[in-house]
C-alpha cells in the first residue's frame, strides 16, 4: 500500500479484495453512458435477458479479483477509482 501526498489531497493506492465492491460500482458508473457498450448490448433480445445486471456485476467482480491477484490493478481511495 502506498500513500501519496500533494498540496491538494492524500491518495491511498491499494489492491485489496475488500475494495472490490466499491471498485465494481465505480467501473459500472464509468461505463454507464458509454456509446460502445450501448451499441454492443442493444440487441433485439436484450429485453428478454434475465439477470443481466447481476451477470455484469459478477463478471466485473471476478475480473477485478483476477487483476488484484496478479497485481495488475490498484484502487484509489478504497475503490473510488481503479487504475489498471
Amino acid at each position: 500500500m502506498d500513500i501519496e501526498k500533494n498540496d491538494h489531497a492524500e491518495v491511498l493506492i491499494s489492491a485489496y479484495t475488500g475494495d472490490v465492491p466499491r471498485a465494481v460500482k465505480s467501473v459500472r458508473d464509468a461505463f454507464k453512458d458509454d456509446p460502445l457498450q450501448h451499441y454492443l448490448r442493444d440487441t433485439p433480445d436484450s429485453d428478454r435477458s434475465r439477470w443481466q445486471e447481476q451477470r455484469r456485476t459478477i463478471v466485473n467482480t471476478m475480473t477485478c479479483l483476477l487483476f488484484i491477484s496478479k497485481k495488475q490493478i490498484y484502487t484509489v481511495g478504497q475503490g473510488d477509482a481503479v487504475v489498471v
